[in-house]
């Protein structure tokens, strides 16, 4: 079990709204139910600082977005 990061905590925080602020260790978050929040919480946990996580959790959004418009 491994406790949030800084960053990771900060998701968690504001990820819809902090509904899922009670979990705080990467244990708990294997089963959180949230496979998008458990994205963006390992996102977190490799960015240096808030501006590398918005490019990572963008370029993911621009992925599932393509994504999105092959199944289109």
């Amino acid at each position: 079990m491994s406790a949030f990061t800084p960053l990771q905590k900060f998701v968690a925080q504001h990820y819809a709204g902090g509904e899922l602020n009670h979990i705080d260790n990467t244990l708990q978050l294997v089963d959180c139910g949230d496979t998008l929040f458990a994205f963006a919480v390992y996102e977190a946990g490799d960015a240096g600082d808030l501006d590398e996580l918005k490019q990572m959790l963008e370029r993911g959004a621009d992925q599932l977005r393509s994504l999105a418009g092959e199944i289109e």
